[in-house]
């Protein structure tokens, strides 16, 4: 009976570390690079074929700068659909830099004098930037953002563009021990 109960907390634990590693998001992240190989017109392909596939619609495509802005899209884990995320592709040579802006989109309806009255509150946008928590919003819209970019490369050809170097070197640190 011992045998089948270590058997058994060995898979959870094993199961529960496994689900930690593939979900993480490191600290401090604002952009992913997407280290393609290819052309800028190849990647431009890529891009619109990834967009396709994840039902995301193209709002904005500048020839000049060969940038590609989505239309905003509305966050899909469940507590956070309120957030709207509008994700940034920026080709130069063989290299895709992704970002993405997030805003909250509230409306309030209330009673003045028995006449209701309804309040958008409209947010610009904030840049994109992960948090250590693992449930942050910051971070479910981060990883809805990555997973694009993983139709587009594998995680291998994937870089994490950290805002400050200690970010960066914690991650590292992690990475390797």
């Amino acid at each position: 009976m011992k045998f089948y109960i270590t058997i058994l907390i060995s898979i959870l634990i094993s199961n529960h570390t496994f689900s930690q590693e593939e979900s993480y998001t490191p600290k401090g992240v604002n952009k992913l690079i997407l280290k393609t190989g290819l052309s800028e017109k190849e990647n431009i392909d890529l891009i619109s074929a990834a967009l396709k596939n994840n039902d995301i619609l193209i709002e904005k495509f500048d020839t000049q700068t060969l940038q590609i802005q989505t239309s905003q899209r509305n966050a899909k884990q469940k507590n956070i659909r309120y957030m709207t995320y509008v994700i940034f592709f920026n080709v130069f040579q063989d290299k895709i830099f992704v970002s993405c802006k997030y805003s909250t989109n509230t409306n309030t309806s209330i009673a003045m004098y028995n006449t209701p009255i309804s309040v958008t509150s409209v947010d610009r946008g904030s840049d994109l930037i992960t948090v250590r928590k693992k449930r942050s919003y910051k971070n479910s819209i981060f990883n809805e953002m990555k997973s694009v970019c993983l139709d587009i490369v594998d995680e291998s050809k994937l870089d994490y563009n950290f805002i400050n170097q200690s970010d960066y070197l914690k991650f590292i640190k992690k990475k390797f021990n």
